[in-house]
This record gives C-alpha cells, sequence and structure tokens, in this order.
C-alpha cells in the first residue's frame, strides 16, 4: 500500500477529533506545510518518526500506520523486549540470542565489544566459545529480521570487527522516540506542546526497561534509562501542574512512582497533582506510605522535598476566602459567538497568563490590521477571567490613531475602576503609576490594554506584582518590554477561513468559501467582511479590488490605511512604490532603489513598515496589504513607476551578473555598461551562492515582471544569461521555463537572433533534465540561430550541448559526428571549445568500446585546460579521465583520478558536480569488486542529487546504487532502488531504462 491512502487517513482522523491543521501540526512537532501535503497527497515520502508523530496525536494503532511507514522494523525495549515486522512479532529465538539483540538494542546505532555483550548475556558463567555463539546468534538475527527498509538505511545488525552495531533509526525503536520526544519537548518553548510530547514520550514505556530479563537488570544503561524516564515525568508534572492540566499527567506519574517508591522527587510531584487534581486527602496518604518507606527501607526521615510538598499540600486545604475588592471591573467587551480558530494561540496565551510566576505576567499580541488581535485578545480574556477575581481592566489606547490616550488618563481610567474615587487621584503620571501599582499589588486583576501605540505606551500601565497579569494588542512590535512573551498572528489556515466564513455567512458552500478564502488570504477582517457580504445576499462574487471587502463599518482598505496615516512621507512613498513589484519579499537596497536614496535611509523606512506590521517579519507582504499599495501606487506617473521599476531591475541585473561570474568565471556577459552600476556587495563563491539562493523567487518574479512589461522586456531577457549560471546550480524549475519561453518570445519579436539562440539554448538545457528528445530538437533550433547570426563561437558551444544531448539518448554516433564538427570549426582563439569537444569526443568514444582512443582525446584535453588555467575545464576532464581508466580497468589509476576530481570540485563549491563524481567513483569500486565501498560512496550521491533537479544523473546513482546492493546481498534494497531508477531514466526516454528494466526482470522474483 506503501504511502497512498495516507493523506485521507490523516484528514478524516484530524476531521473527526475537530481540531485544525495548523494544531495538529503544532502537536505533532511539524510544520503547518507538512500536514497540509502529506493530506493533499504532494509528499511521496514522509518520514517514518512524522507519520508515527501524526499517528499518536491522532489515537492511529501501529496495524493502520504499519502500511504508511517506510520501514516496517519495530523495535521496543521500554518494556519487554518486542520486534515487530509490520505490526506482526517477530520470533527471536532462544533466550541468549533474545539477549544478544536485547544488550544491543540498549545502546541503539553505538558499536559494542563482544566481550561487552558476553559479559551481559552469561555473566560470570562464560562457556567456551562464547565468541563464536556471538557470531552465530547475530546471524541468525540477521536472518528473523531481514526487511526491506529505506534506501539510506544500512544493514540492521552491523559487524565490525571484534564489535557489533544495531542500526535503526528513530521511527524504529522506542527507546529513540523517547529520546527525540523529550529532546523536542525541551526545545519546544510553548507549554501546551512541551506537555503533549513529554506526555507521549510516557505513554512508549510499557514498564521496566527490559522487564522480561532478570539478568539484564544491573546494566548501566537500564539503569541510565530509569534515570531519563524519571526525569522526563518530573518534568511531565511540572509542566502540567503550571498549566492546570493534572489529569494528563497523573495516570502517568503514577507508574512511574509504582516504580520508585523511595524517589522522593517522585513522590513530591504525586502529591501536588493529586492536590491540584481535588485529591488532597489521597495525596496525604502518598505521604505517609513515601515516610514508613524510607524508614523501612533506608532509617531516613522524609526529605525537604517531600516535607515541602506536604505543607502545600496542607496549605492549599487551610487556606481561607480572600476578601472581595471594594471595586470589582469587568470590562471585558462581549467576546464574539461566532469565533473560529487560533487554537494554538489561545492555549499559549491562557497558559502564559495563567502560570505560577514571581513577576507579573505579559502577553502581547502583535501583527498587521485586520489580524483579529483584539478578538483574540478578548476571547482570551473570557476564558481566563475566573482566574483573576478581583477583576478585568480593559483599556482601549486608541495607539492606531491620531489622538492616541497618553498613558496618563489612561492611568486615571484605570485607578477609577479599581474603586480610586476621582477626588484622590494624583495629578501626575509618576505618582499615578505609584498608586496604580499599590492598589493592585495584593490583587489578581487581568489588565488588557488594547490597541497601544509602542512599547513607551504601556509601559506605566504594567502592575509591579505578579498577581496580575497584562494582555497588549499593538501593531507594533513590542519585544523590548521586560518579560513580555509575544504571540504574532499569522493569516489563517485555509480551514480556518473556511470555517469562519460559513460562520459569518450562515452558508454550508464551503466550496464558493474555500475560493474566497483563498482571496482573503487568511486575513480575519476581510474573511468577516466577505462572509457578511455573503450573508446579505451578495454571494461569493467578486465587486474588483478592496472594494470587494467593505460592509457597513467592517473595511479591509479603512484598517490598512490606519497603518499608513502612522507613516513619515518617506515611509508611506515607499510603501505605496513596494505596491510596484510583483516580488514577494524585499530588501533594503531593493527599497532604496524604488525611492532612489541610500540604503541606510531605505532600511530606516523599511524598519518603519515592519514596526506597524505592514511588512512582516520576513520582509513581505500580506496579499491584501500589497493590492492596498498597489491601488496607491497605481495613482503615481507611469514614468515614475516606470523609473523605479527600471532601477530595481538594473540592480538585480548588475547583482546576479557579479553572483554568476563568481560561480561560474567562464560566463561570458553582455557588456551593455551595467557594470559600471553598483550590486550586492559579494565577493567570494559563498556569498554569490547564499545570495542567488536567498533572492531566487524574487529574481523569477521580477524577471517575469520585467518580460510582460513592453518597456522593461529588455531587462528580463539581458538576466537570462546570469541566471542560467545560477539554474546550473539549482537544477530544472517550471518558473524558469515559464520565463525563458516569455524570452524568446521578446527575442522573436524584436529580431535578436543571437540572443534568441542563447534563450533557446537555455531552455534546451533546462527541457534537457526531464526530455531527452525536446532538448534535442531545442539545441538545433539554437545552432540554426547563432548561424543565422553570424556567431560562429556560440554555435559550436552548442554543436557540443547537442552533441551530449545525443550521447544521453543513446546515439553515439551523432554525437561523435557533433563533437568532430565542433573540434574542426575551433579557432585559434577559443581553445574552451577545442576542450570541450575533446573531453566530450573522449567520452563518446569510450562508450563506443574505443578506451584508449579516449584516453588520448582525454590527456588533449587536460593540456588545453591547464593551458588556459581553467578550473571548471580541468575539472571536466579529470572526472573524465577518471571514468576512462575505469574503461581500461585500471581501477587504481581511476580511484586516484577520482580523488583529483573529487578535490576540484570542492574547490569549485559545486555540490551537485561533486554527487556526480561520486556516483561515477561508486561505479568504478563496483566494477573493482569493492561493492561494500560503492555502497557507501552511492548513498551519498543519491541523497545529494535527490532534490538536486539533476533526473538523470540520480537514476543513474540510484541504477549504480542498486547493482551495489545486488552484490552486496540485498536484493530488497536493489529492487526498491532499480525501480525508482527505471521511473527516472524511462520518463526521460534514456536508453539505460531498458537496462534497468531487463536486470529488474532477472532479480524479481515470480508466482
Amino acid at each position: 500500500m506503501g504511502h497512498e491512502g495516507l493523506g485521507e487517513v490523516v484528514a478524516a482522523r484530524r476531521r473527526a477529533a475537530v481540531i485544525t491543521q495548523r494544531e495538529l501540526a503544532e502537536r505533532a512537532g511539524l510544520s503547518v506545510g507538512a500536514v497540509r501535503d502529506i493530506e493533499q497527497g504532494r509528499t511521496r515520502s514522509p518520514r517514518p518518526a512524522a507519520i508515527r508523530s501524526l499517528g499518536a496525536v491522532l489515537g492511529l494503532t501501529a496495524e493502520e500506520l504499519a502500511p504508511h511507514i517506510g520501514s516496517p522494523l519495530r523495535l521496543s525495549v521500554l518494556g519487554p523486549l518486542e520486534v515487530s515486522v509490520r505490526a506482526q512479532p517477530v520470533d527471536l529465538g532462544s533466550v541468549k540470542q533474545r539477549a544478544v539483540l536485547a544488550v544491543l538494542a540498549l545502546s541503539p546505532n553505538t558499536a559494542v565489544h563482544r566481550d561487552a555483550i558476553v559479559e551481559a548475556v552469561w555473566g560470570g558463567s562464560t562457556p567456551d566459545g562464547s565468541a563464536g555463539l556471538i557470531s552465530t546468534y547475530v546471524s541468525q538475527l540477521r536472518r528473523a529480521l531481514r526487511v526491506e527498509r529505506p534506501v539510506r538505511r544500512r544493514e540492521l545488525l552491523v559487524s565490525e570487527g571484534r564489535r557489533y552495531r544495531l542500526v535503526v533509526g528513530d521511527d524504529e525503536h522506542d527507546l529513540l522516540e523517547f529520546r527525540s520526544l523529550v529532546r523536542r519537548a525541551e526545545d519546544s518553548g510553548d507549554p501546551e506542546v512541551e506537555l503533549d510530547l513529554l506526555a507521549r514520550a510516557a505513554r512508549l514505556f510499557r514498564g521496566e526497561p527490559l522487564a522480561d530479563f532478570e539478568d539484564l537488570r544491573s546494566l548501566p544503561e537500564i539503569a541510565a534509562i530509569r534515570f531519563e524516564r524519571v526525569e522526563s515525568v518530573l518534568a511531565l508534572a511540572d509542566v502540567g501542574l503550571a498549566l492546570g492540566r493534572p489529569e494528563v499527567v497523573l495516570p502517568r506519574l503514577r507508574r512511574v512512582a509504582d516504580a520508585e517508591p523511595l524517589h522522593s522527587g517522585v513522590q513530591a510531584r504525586l502529591m501536588l497533582v493529586l492536590a491540584a487534581d481535588g485529591q488532597a486527602a489521597a495525596a496525604l496518604r502518598v505521604f505517609e506510605t513515601a515516610r514508613q518507606g524510607l524508614a523501612d527501607e533506608l532509617g531516613l526521615d522524609p526529605d525537604g522535598v517531600l516535607l515541602a510538598a506536604r505543607q502545600r499540600v496542607l496549605r492549599q486545604e487551610l487556606s481561607a476566602a480572600s476578601a472581595p475588592p471594594v471595586a470589582v471591573p469587568a470590562q471585558l467587551p462581549p467576546d464574539t459567538p461566532d469565533f473560529t480558530g487560533r487554537r494554538v494561540e489561545i492555549t499559549r496565551l491562557c497558559g502564559l497568563l495563567t502560570a505560577p510566576r514571581r513577576t507579573t505576567a505579559v502577553c502581547a499580541i502583535t501583527g498587521a490590521g485586520g489580524m483579529g488581535k483584539t478578538t483574540l485578545a478578548t476571547h482570551v480574556g473570557h476564558r481566563v477571567r475566573h482566574l483573576f477575581p478581583d477583576g478585568q481592566l480593559h483599556l482601549d489606547l486608541r495607539g492606531t490613531s491620531r489622538d492616541a490616550v497618553p498613558s496618563s488618563e489612561a492611568l486615571a481610567e484605570a485607578l477609577r475602576a479599581l474603586g480610586v474615587p476621582p477626588s484622590s487621584l494624583p495629578n501626575t503620571e509618576r505618582e499615578r503609576v505609584t498608586l496604580y501599582r499599590s492598589v493592585l499589588a495584593d490583587r489578581k486583576v487581568l489588565v488588557v490594554l488594547d490597541d497601544a501605540r509602542d512599547p513607551a505606551h504601556v509601559r506605566p500601565l504594567l502592575p509591579g506584582s505578579a498577581g496580575s497579569a497584562v494582555l497588549i494588542t499593538s501593531r507594533h512590535n513590542m519585544a523590548v518590554l521586560p518579560g513580555v512573551r509575544t504571540c504574532g498572528l499569522d493569516p489563517l489556515s485555509e480551514a480556518e477561513s473556511v470555517a469562519l466564513l460559513c460562520r459569518v455567512a450562515g452558508s454550508r458552500d464551503t466550496a464558493g468559501a474555500r475560493s474566497q478564502a483563498r482571496r482573503c488570504g487568511g486575513m480575519p477582517l476581510a474573511l468577516r467582511v466577505a462572509g457578511a457580504r455573503a450573508g446579505i445576499g451578495d454571494g461569493w462574487a467578486a465587486a474588483g479590488g478592496l472594494a470587494e471587502f467593505e460592509v457597513d463599518d467592517l473595511s479591509v482598505a479603512t484598517s490598512v490605511g490606519v497603518s499608513v496615516d502612522l507613516l513619515d512621507d518617506r515611509a508611506a512613498t515607499l510603501f505605496r512604490t513596494l505596491g510596484l513589484l510583483e516580488s514577494p519579499r524585499f530588501t533594503a537596497p531593493v527599497a532604496a532603489r524604488l525611492l532612489d536614496v541610500t540604503e541606510t535611509d531605505a532600511a530606516t523606512a523599511l524598519a518603519a513598515l515592519t514596526r506597524v506590521h505592514l511588512v512582516d517579519r520576513r520582509l513581505g507582504m500580506h496579499d491584501l496589504v500589497r493590492l492596498y499599495a498597489a491601488e496607491r501606487a497605481a495613482t503615481e506617473p507611469e514614468p515614475v513607476r516606470r523609473a523605479a521599476l527600471r532601477r530595481v531591475l538594473r540592480w538585480y541585473l548588475v547583482s546576479a551578473r557579479r553572483a554568476s561570474l563568481l560561480v561560474m568565471p567562464s560566463i561570458r556577459m553582455e557588456d551593455d555598461g551595467a557594470e559600471d552600476e553598483s550590486g550586492a556587495p559579494l565577493a567570494t563563491v559563498d556569498q554569490a551562492l547564499a545570495w542567488l539562493e536567498s533572492e531566487r523567487t524574487n529574481l523569477m518574479s521580477l524577471q517575469r515582471q520585467a518580460l510582460s512589461d513592453l518597456g522593461l522586456d529588455d531587462l528580463g531577457v539581458l538576466l537570462v544569461r546570469p541566471l542560467q549560471a545560477a539554474f546550473n546550480e539549482w537544477g530544472v524549475s517550471e518558473r524558469w521555463e515559464e520565463n525563458l519561453r516569455l524570452a524568446r518570445e521578446v527575442t522573436r519579436r524584436t529580431g535578436d537572433l543571437a540572443r534568441q539562440g542563447y534563450v533557446v539554448r537555455a531552455l534546451a538545457r533546462s527541457v534537457g533534465c526531464y526530455d531527452l528528445a525536446a532538448s534535442t530538437a531545442l539545441y538545433v533550433e539554437a545552432i540554426g540561430l547563432y548561424r543565422a547570426a553570424g556567431d560562429h563561437a556560440n554555435e559550436l558551444h552548442v554543436r557540443i550541448n547537442l552533441g551530449v544531448s545525443l550521447h544521453n539518448s543513446g546515439d553515439l554516433a551523432g554525437a561523435v559526428s557533433c563533437y568532430e564538427d565542433a573540434l574542426a570549426g575551433v579557432h585559434a582563439d577559443d581553445r574552451r571549445v577545442e576542450g570541450y569537444a575533446l573531453v566530450n569526443l573522449a567520452a563518446a568514444h569510450r562508450d563506443l568500446g574505443r578506451a584508449d582512443l579516449a584516453a588520448d582525446h582525454d590527456r588533449r584535453a587536460l593540456a588545453v585546460a591547464q593551458d588556459l588555467g581553467d578550473r571548471h575545464l580541468e575539472f571536466d576532464v579529470t572526472d573524465d579521465l577518471a571514468c576512462t581508466y575505469r574503461a581500461l580497468a585500471d581501477y587504481p589509476a581511476a580511484v586516484a583520478v577520482h580523488e583529483a576530481a573529487l578535490k576540484l570540485v570542492r574547490e569549485l563549491n559545486d555540490p551537485i558536480r561533486e554527487a556526480i563524481v561520486h556516483s561515477s567513483l561508486g561505479r568504478t569500486l563496483l566494477a573493482s569488486g569493492d561493492a561494500a565501498g560503492a555502497t557507501g560512496v552511492l548513498l551519498a550521491a543519491v541523497a545529494a542529487l535527490e532534490e538536486s533537479g539533476e533526473d538523470y544523473e540520480h537514476g543513474r546513482a540510484l541504477h549504480l546504487l542498486g547493482r551495489a546492493n545486488l552484490a552486496t546481498g540485498d536484493g530488497g534494497a536493489a529492487r526498491s532502488c532499480l525501480r525508482r531508477a527505471m521511473a527516472l531514466l524511462t520518463r526521460l526516454k534514456s536508453q539505460e531504462a531498458d537496462d534497468v528494466r531487463a536486470l529488474l526482470d532477472e532479480i524479481t522474483p515470480t508466482g
């Protein structure tokens, strides 16, 4: 069954549990995108650990999960030893044989010396020939546990001299899964997530570790596991108490307390959790039992931990209710009856506001206008108000308006609500702050400070004692406030958006709501407006632009406009001109070109936009905010708009050229004067690669925008050449191909044959990653264009490209003809073409069985590369020469030359080509008879090529890895690799697919 159907199972269970994708992702420790991709079937091979995490949250059984998990193996030591394959138990043989596996399983992925295994299994009565017995047991265990595992996994039981290693993943071993969950809990930073992860970790224990091996109880590894279990359950108890969730902790803590009757920390936590669960009498009985046990077993009295817990229980029983305050304000606005979503944020905020603490809890909800900050704060306030019996203050500070409430006036309003007579109000702000904090000193009041301008606006309104809590909403970042915990609001998920739309509209038309939700971009205000319009009969139809998002007193444009009104002139201009760009992200250099100012001034303006959340933390805009900016930008004169866009595109052109020349120094750029302009400050290959990767999406979007604009299309075409070097690193991309096809249309329209030839050549390279026949046709077209343009040098280059395409398609005679034509046409001033023609001719002759002739061509090509000082050409030739030595069966020489090629490619910082060299080295090692060495090298190659977009090289590496697995006796892994290789090579229409298919037919069992 594989992963087919997994998405449907997860989606159905999630809906049945009435939780959102975001909530499921948070609880499972995954990204929302990962959950969405699994549900929609876009993830071909989800990690087994991710599947198990989803299963744990959704209550899926091992039998239900087994068909979807990459490795069907499950090994469990947190209780009696259990091993299962596809949820079916495995017979592990004799007691001693089981004990050998148990010892190795206590130290997963660690080499354990044979003597240590013997000592653990037999103790002081070691039999003669114990070393041989261990070897026999391991061999029998290998046979019992032979199972097809993910291709990247090594053999399950590995022999390393006198040591043995159990090689398993976190998803295959409950001890590793336990440790992973505990680590994730420690790193989560979210109490609710931490509670869930620790509870799941505790559930993995089915009893004492290896409870069925009495003789192994004294092993230090078991003592360590018991210690880890205790530490994790203590952490679980602490977070459960802090969140007021004793019911989650109690059953798991009881099991550990039963196993650790003399552990004061465990028994003390049990007392506190019982008391928090309303079982104070039971908590005191635990104390008496622990006291008696310590006296009987150790002759000791209870320590300070137990005594402190007993005191806390007793104080809770005897505490008297506090006298009610004179004035108990209840100022929270009404809760929203159709509030939808934000469950993760609600849980986190409720936990932070109510957790035990020594200082005032201060939480800030921040985000752009229309994100629902006030609505969420009000909802949370109602959820926790019963925990603040002395009142709830709600102060609307109007920080986004020009008449914001001064802090001094807000203090006066709060003091009056808390019962201070107007005649007793101090005159100065400092005195009001002192009185305000004194009045709140012994009270538990929730203070909601809505629509704060900035941190200075709310600082005087923060209480000074731990009893009260503060919840702030603001468009401004509040991180500088002491002790504040910030909750930034992102757009709602699609499921939450659809649910909110349907609830507001009173509609069950989820299909129409889903389409509308996408247009709203998850903005709650826009969703409410759209839902209200639908509810009064407008349906889901668009009215066009932002006018669609207005109804009564609700308006997205007004909400965004409030933030814009807070900006100074330069920041407001930047906001407006950012609407010109179709790129998703911005940087200070881009802002500087838009405004035609220095980058320092632009950074200041950009920071102003970020502070009021018109631009998000990643320097992007919400779609509706962008639409507002675009509508305002459209009011600017066209020459102004065109000039701003041209400055931005010129900056990207110069920067892309600089980056590409660092990555590929041999590339030739057109001289159009752009090199005299300033661009990104790039000086090294690493900086260039990092810049290209970070700007990849922007480059694609802006190039497309330029190619679609008659006044800017020349810049879109000029970007093709530098971006070609970038896509040599990135691999295939649909967006890149779409841009290249647009560029071809532009060059056809302008009649520029040379540029059209280059564009078609770039398109051929891209298409060649998945369709060799189409690539070949495009190279033929490019040759004709260059010939018509009189560009002899580039015509020769493309002839070599055409030869490579024919070579990869299996037409060796056609390839040789192309290479020889290119070699015959070389001029004395273009020896680089000569070098590439020679090295490719060598490869073709080698594949035709003429290895001696190939070696001669390789040596000539190497001399050309070294004469030119061209390290890229030298690498290509060195790599090919290694293949030629392999064809000559001179394997030591081939391996040495492969190593030289690896050294060169690492200097060039080209990870994809390095992976291709590893693949070639693997082929050489396999040919020399070193199948084990080949397997390791090819595993690295396959892993690196998997996401590279180089499908042909990926398919070849998988083919080789399949052969290596076959040579080492791992038929299951071999078949898995060969099937994947055949799928890739068949899609590419490569003749190598026939070889793979024949091998698969040969080794696949029939019947």
